[in-house]
């Protein structure tokens, strides 16, 4: 191997999240995550949030599209018309909390309140098609 490394990114998301998928067969395609057969992502949220924000949104369609080899994808900003219909899953996390989910599948997230903070860590977690495992941030 190529030493030790940490897979993982350790950030504020207080903003909110517009709706997104992350599918790295679009956006890293010259890199070896880009070959992975499936994947998930696990976020660990750190902090209390009071009030209605900070919500995740979970859309069950993972996002897919034809496009010509080279060409650009958009994973973020997409057009909403693609989850109508998707079972459609919304969590409020609570400190201490770990969710896992299919990164492919379109998510997002509501900004939290004035004077709070949305604290976490997160990162990817793929099979390659030879069966190994590979982390990612």
């Amino acid at each position: 191997g190529y030493g030790r490394y940490y897979a993982g990114i350790i950030r504020e998301t207080s903003g909110g999240g517009t709706l997104h998928a992350d599918v790295t067969m679009y956006s890293a395609r010259d890199y070896v995550i880009s070959r992975v057969a499936s994947q998930i992502t696990w976020n660990f949220f750190a902090s209390h949030v009071e009030g209605g924000g900070g919500k995740t949104t979970l859309h069950n369609r993972p996002y897919r599209v034809q496009t010509a080899t080279g060409d650009k994808v958009e994973i973020e900003g997409f057009d909403r018309s693609y989850v109508d219909g998707a079972e459609t899953h919304v969590y409020t996390p609570a400190k201490g909390d770990v969710i896992l989910f299919n990164s492919h599948n379109p998510h997002e997230w509501t900004a939290v309140d004035e004077g709070q903070r949305r604290m976490g860590v997160s990162t990817y977690i793929g099979r390659l098609a030879d069966g190994n495992f590979i982390y990612w941030s």
